[in-house]
Protein backbone atom coordinates (compact mmCIF):
# COMPACT_ATOMS: atom_id res chain seq x y z
CA UNK A 1 0.00 0.00 0.00
CA UNK A 2 1.61 3.28 -1.34
CA UNK A 3 2.34 5.91 1.35
CA UNK A 4 -0.40 8.74 1.64
CA UNK A 5 1.83 12.20 1.01
CA UNK A 6 1.31 15.97 1.71
CA UNK A 7 3.20 18.90 0.07
CA UNK A 8 5.08 21.33 2.00
CA UNK A 9 4.11 25.17 1.07
CA UNK A 10 7.45 25.60 -0.11
CA UNK A 11 8.20 25.94 -3.84
CA UNK A 12 11.87 25.64 -5.65
CA UNK A 13 11.02 26.12 -8.86
CA UNK A 14 7.77 25.97 -10.67
CA UNK A 15 6.71 26.88 -14.42
CA UNK A 16 3.75 26.19 -16.63
CA UNK A 17 3.88 24.72 -20.15
CA UNK A 18 1.21 23.59 -22.47
CA UNK A 19 1.60 20.10 -21.14
CA UNK A 20 1.12 21.30 -17.43
CA UNK A 21 2.48 23.04 -14.43
CA UNK A 22 5.74 21.54 -13.54
CA UNK A 23 7.07 22.39 -9.82
CA UNK A 24 9.87 21.06 -7.44
CA UNK A 25 9.27 21.62 -3.87
CA UNK A 26 9.63 19.45 -0.70
CA UNK A 27 7.66 16.08 0.06
CA UNK A 28 6.63 14.97 3.33
CA UNK A 29 5.15 11.97 4.74
CA UNK A 30 2.56 12.68 6.83
CA UNK A 31 2.76 10.02 9.17
CA UNK A 32 6.75 11.14 9.80
CA UNK A 33 7.19 15.05 9.28
CA UNK A 34 11.08 14.30 10.22
CA UNK A 35 11.74 13.13 6.34
CA UNK A 36 11.55 15.13 3.01
CA UNK A 37 12.69 14.53 -0.18
CA UNK A 38 12.77 16.65 -3.22
CA UNK A 39 10.30 16.36 -5.64
CA UNK A 40 8.81 16.74 -8.78
CA UNK A 41 5.15 17.42 -9.50
CA UNK A 42 4.15 16.74 -12.96
CA UNK A 43 0.15 18.05 -13.35
CA UNK A 44 -0.99 16.41 -17.25
CA UNK A 45 -3.08 19.39 -18.07
CA UNK A 46 -5.78 20.24 -19.50
CA UNK A 47 -6.54 16.56 -19.27
CA UNK A 48 -5.41 15.02 -15.95
CA UNK A 49 -5.95 11.63 -15.35
CA UNK A 50 -9.48 10.64 -13.42
CA UNK A 51 -7.63 8.66 -10.92
CA UNK A 52 -5.10 11.86 -10.12
CA UNK A 53 -1.56 12.78 -10.92
CA UNK A 54 1.53 10.99 -10.44
CA UNK A 55 4.45 12.60 -7.81
CA UNK A 56 7.93 11.38 -8.78
CA UNK A 57 10.14 11.89 -5.50
CA UNK A 58 14.19 11.79 -5.36
CA UNK A 59 16.58 12.15 -2.90
CA UNK A 60 18.45 14.40 -4.49
CA UNK A 61 18.86 17.56 -2.61
CA UNK A 62 19.53 19.40 -6.18
CA UNK A 63 17.73 20.83 -8.49
CA UNK A 64 20.36 20.16 -11.15
CA UNK A 65 19.55 16.36 -10.51
CA UNK A 66 15.64 17.06 -11.09
CA UNK A 67 16.43 15.27 -14.79
CA UNK A 68 17.20 11.68 -13.00
CA UNK A 69 14.73 8.82 -13.26
CA UNK A 70 12.13 9.06 -10.07
CA UNK A 71 12.73 6.85 -7.53
CA UNK A 72 9.26 6.70 -5.82
CA UNK A 73 5.75 7.13 -7.04
CA UNK A 74 2.72 8.22 -5.20
CA UNK A 75 -0.61 8.91 -6.83
CA UNK A 76 -3.15 10.50 -5.51
CA UNK A 77 -6.37 11.98 -6.78
CA UNK A 78 -6.96 15.15 -8.05
CA UNK A 79 -8.92 16.80 -5.85
CA UNK A 80 -6.86 15.94 -2.60
CA UNK A 81 -3.71 17.50 -4.18
CA UNK A 82 -5.09 20.37 -6.33
CA UNK A 83 -4.91 23.01 -3.01
CA UNK A 84 -1.39 22.33 -2.53
CA UNK A 85 -0.19 22.38 -6.11
CA UNK A 86 -1.32 25.38 -6.26
CA UNK A 87 -0.13 26.38 -2.89
CA UNK A 88 3.14 25.68 -4.72
CA UNK A 89 2.48 27.71 -7.84
CA UNK A 90 1.35 30.57 -5.92
CA UNK A 91 2.37 33.73 -7.10
CA UNK A 92 2.43 35.01 -3.75
CA UNK A 93 5.38 32.63 -2.72
CA UNK A 94 8.38 35.11 -3.35
CA UNK A 95 10.66 32.26 -5.01
CA UNK A 96 8.03 31.98 -7.50
CA UNK A 97 9.08 33.02 -10.73
CA UNK A 98 5.63 34.29 -11.86
CA UNK A 99 5.10 37.30 -10.03
CA UNK A 100 1.22 38.05 -10.38
CA UNK A 101 -1.90 37.20 -8.22
CA UNK A 102 -3.76 36.17 -6.20
CA UNK A 103 -6.89 34.74 -7.97
CA UNK A 104 -10.35 34.75 -6.50
CA UNK A 105 -13.27 34.27 -8.48
CA UNK A 106 -16.90 33.65 -7.67
CA UNK A 107 -19.46 31.60 -9.46
CA UNK A 108 -23.09 31.19 -9.25
CA UNK A 109 -25.96 28.76 -10.67
CA UNK A 110 -28.28 31.48 -11.33
CA UNK A 111 -28.72 34.51 -13.20
CA UNK A 112 -28.07 38.16 -11.20
CA UNK A 113 -25.62 36.38 -8.57
CA UNK A 114 -28.77 33.81 -7.69
CA UNK A 115 -28.58 30.29 -6.50
CA UNK A 116 -25.53 28.36 -5.06
CA UNK A 117 -22.41 30.27 -4.72
CA UNK A 118 -19.16 28.67 -5.05
CA UNK A 119 -15.71 30.95 -4.32
CA UNK A 120 -12.15 29.56 -6.25
CA UNK A 121 -8.94 30.77 -5.97
CA UNK A 122 -7.93 28.23 -7.93
CA UNK A 123 -8.57 26.20 -10.78
CA UNK A 124 -11.64 24.36 -11.60
CA UNK A 125 -11.65 21.50 -13.64
CA UNK A 126 -15.21 20.19 -13.33
CA UNK A 127 -17.76 22.37 -12.07
CA UNK A 128 -20.32 19.58 -11.89
CA UNK A 129 -17.85 17.45 -9.36
CA UNK A 130 -18.69 20.57 -7.07
CA UNK A 131 -22.61 20.20 -7.22
CA UNK A 132 -23.39 23.02 -9.76
CA UNK A 133 -24.91 21.72 -13.04
CA UNK A 134 -23.59 25.32 -14.56
CA UNK A 135 -22.89 28.88 -14.17
CA UNK A 136 -25.31 31.38 -14.87
CA UNK A 137 -23.32 34.41 -13.33
CA UNK A 138 -20.00 35.17 -11.67
CA UNK A 139 -18.27 38.14 -10.09
CA UNK A 140 -13.82 38.00 -10.89
CA UNK A 141 -12.50 39.88 -7.54
CA UNK A 142 -9.03 39.19 -8.17
CA UNK A 143 -6.90 38.39 -11.46
CA UNK A 144 -8.02 37.50 -14.87
CA UNK A 145 -9.55 33.84 -15.43
CA UNK A 146 -10.68 31.85 -18.57
CA UNK A 147 -13.69 29.90 -19.05
CA UNK A 148 -14.62 26.43 -20.61
CA UNK A 149 -17.69 25.43 -22.86
CA UNK A 150 -16.91 21.81 -21.48
CA UNK A 151 -14.58 20.24 -18.82
CA UNK A 152 -10.99 19.60 -18.69
CA UNK A 153 -10.13 23.48 -19.80
CA UNK A 154 -12.30 21.98 -23.81
CA UNK A 155 -14.25 23.90 -25.94
CA UNK A 156 -15.04 27.89 -26.37
CA UNK A 157 -13.22 30.02 -24.19
CA UNK A 158 -14.32 33.20 -22.28
CA UNK A 159 -12.04 35.61 -21.41
CA UNK A 160 -12.79 36.50 -17.74
CA UNK A 161 -11.80 40.09 -16.52
CA UNK A 162 -12.05 41.81 -12.94
CA UNK A 163 -15.47 42.79 -12.80
CA UNK A 164 -19.55 41.25 -11.93
CA UNK A 165 -20.84 39.15 -14.93
CA UNK A 166 -24.48 38.56 -13.97
CA UNK A 167 -25.94 36.82 -17.44
CA UNK A 168 -24.38 34.65 -19.58
CA UNK A 169 -24.20 37.23 -22.61
CA UNK A 170 -21.65 39.31 -20.07
CA UNK A 171 -18.85 37.08 -20.92
CA UNK A 172 -19.45 35.40 -23.87
CA UNK A 173 -19.98 38.62 -25.74
CA UNK A 174 -20.91 38.06 -29.55
CA UNK A 175 -20.15 34.85 -30.01
CA UNK A 176 -20.48 32.71 -33.50
CA UNK A 177 -23.48 30.63 -31.69
CA UNK A 178 -24.75 30.60 -29.16
CA UNK A 179 -23.66 28.77 -25.66
CA UNK A 180 -24.97 28.89 -22.71
CA UNK A 181 -22.54 26.75 -20.71
CA UNK A 182 -19.26 27.13 -18.64
CA UNK A 183 -17.72 24.19 -17.11
CA UNK A 184 -14.50 24.38 -16.06
CA UNK A 185 -12.19 27.68 -15.62
CA UNK A 186 -8.48 28.55 -14.45
CA UNK A 187 -6.46 31.03 -13.48
CA UNK A 188 -4.50 33.25 -16.48
CA UNK A 189 -0.89 33.11 -14.70
CA UNK A 190 0.56 35.43 -17.66
CA UNK A 191 -1.69 38.29 -17.50
CA UNK A 192 -0.06 41.74 -16.59
CA UNK A 193 -0.87 45.16 -15.84
CA UNK A 194 3.07 46.33 -16.98
CA UNK A 195 3.52 45.30 -20.46
CA UNK A 196 1.95 42.64 -23.21
CA UNK A 197 3.81 41.57 -26.27
CA UNK A 198 3.36 39.94 -29.46
CA UNK A 199 4.24 39.28 -32.95
CA UNK A 200 1.70 38.24 -35.81
CA UNK A 201 2.81 36.13 -39.02
CA UNK A 202 1.42 35.62 -42.11
CA UNK A 203 2.46 31.61 -42.13
CA UNK A 204 2.57 28.86 -39.64
CA UNK A 205 5.81 28.06 -37.69
CA UNK A 206 6.57 32.19 -37.29
CA UNK A 207 7.80 32.63 -41.11
CA UNK A 208 5.67 35.08 -43.83
CA UNK A 209 4.99 38.41 -43.09
CA UNK A 210 5.22 39.71 -39.57
CA UNK A 211 3.94 42.33 -37.33
CA UNK A 212 4.73 43.27 -33.28
CA UNK A 213 1.70 44.13 -31.21
CA UNK A 214 1.88 45.67 -27.55
CA UNK A 215 -1.36 47.52 -27.60
CA UNK A 216 -5.33 46.53 -28.20
CA UNK A 217 -5.99 45.95 -31.93
CA UNK A 218 -9.85 46.14 -33.05
CA UNK A 219 -9.56 45.61 -36.18
CA UNK A 220 -6.32 44.17 -37.61
CA UNK A 221 -7.11 44.86 -40.93
CA UNK A 222 -7.13 48.85 -40.35
CA UNK A 223 -4.07 48.60 -38.92
CA UNK A 224 -2.45 47.47 -41.77
CA UNK A 225 -3.27 43.67 -41.85
CA UNK A 226 -2.95 42.47 -45.03
CA UNK A 227 -5.79 39.93 -44.65
CA UNK A 228 -8.61 38.29 -42.45
CA UNK A 229 -5.66 35.49 -41.02
CA UNK A 230 -2.93 34.81 -38.98
CA UNK A 231 -0.81 31.57 -39.53
CA UNK A 232 1.02 32.19 -36.25
CA UNK A 233 1.69 33.93 -33.46
CA UNK A 234 4.44 34.22 -30.76
CA UNK A 235 3.02 35.81 -27.41
CA UNK A 236 6.68 37.29 -25.65
CA UNK A 237 5.07 39.02 -22.46
CA UNK A 238 1.75 38.59 -20.86
CA UNK A 239 -1.18 37.61 -22.71
CA UNK A 240 -3.84 38.18 -25.45
CA UNK A 241 -7.26 37.60 -26.43
CA UNK A 242 -7.39 37.20 -30.11
CA UNK A 243 -11.20 37.35 -31.82
CA UNK A 244 -12.30 35.72 -35.00
CA UNK A 245 -14.16 39.35 -36.11
CA UNK A 246 -13.41 42.79 -35.79
CA UNK A 247 -14.91 44.77 -33.02
CA UNK A 248 -13.42 41.95 -30.79
CA UNK A 249 -16.38 39.94 -31.71
CA UNK A 250 -16.58 35.96 -32.59
CA UNK A 251 -14.79 32.71 -30.82
CA UNK A 252 -12.02 33.53 -28.38
CA UNK A 253 -8.72 32.33 -28.29
CA UNK A 254 -6.57 33.05 -25.13
CA UNK A 255 -3.17 33.54 -25.98
CA UNK A 256 -0.38 32.91 -23.02
CA UNK A 257 3.36 33.73 -22.80
CA UNK A 258 4.05 30.35 -20.45
CA UNK A 259 2.32 28.01 -22.95
CA UNK A 260 3.51 26.40 -25.92
CA UNK A 261 6.50 28.27 -24.55
CA UNK A 262 4.58 31.40 -25.84
CA UNK A 263 4.57 30.36 -29.83
CA UNK A 264 1.22 29.05 -31.22
CA UNK A 265 2.78 27.73 -34.46
CA UNK A 266 -0.80 27.18 -36.01
CA UNK A 267 -3.74 27.84 -35.67
CA UNK A 268 -4.47 24.40 -34.09
CA UNK A 269 -2.45 25.61 -31.29
CA UNK A 270 -5.29 28.30 -30.28
CA UNK A 271 -7.53 26.09 -29.02
CA UNK A 272 -9.30 23.10 -29.27
CA UNK A 273 -12.35 24.63 -30.56
CA UNK A 274 -10.17 26.39 -33.26
CA UNK A 275 -11.78 25.50 -36.89
CA UNK A 276 -9.65 28.04 -39.05
CA UNK A 277 -7.27 30.75 -38.71
CA UNK A 278 -9.14 33.51 -39.00
CA UNK A 279 -8.27 36.27 -36.38
CA UNK A 280 -9.19 40.17 -37.22
CA UNK A 281 -9.17 41.60 -33.64
CA UNK A 282 -6.96 41.17 -30.93
CA UNK A 283 -6.29 42.78 -27.53
CA UNK A 284 -4.35 42.50 -24.45
CA UNK A 285 -5.60 40.46 -21.40
CA UNK A 286 -5.09 42.66 -18.30
CA UNK A 287 -5.32 42.28 -14.38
Amino acid sequence: MRKRCTLEASCLYSRTSHNGHFSIGRLRPSNNGSQSKVLTVKWVWPTPSPEGVCIYTHTHTSLADRSVEPCETHSLRFSQIQKDIMALTNPMNPVNPMPMGPWKITVYDQEYFQGKRMEFTACCQNIMECGMENIRSLKVECGAWVGYEHSSFFGQQFVLEKGDYPRFEAYSGSNSYRIERMISFRPICSASHKESRMTIYEKENMIGRQFEMCDDYPSLQAMGWFNNEVGSMHIQSGAFVCYQFPGYRGHQYIMECDCHGGEYKCYREFGSHAQTPQIQSIRRIQH
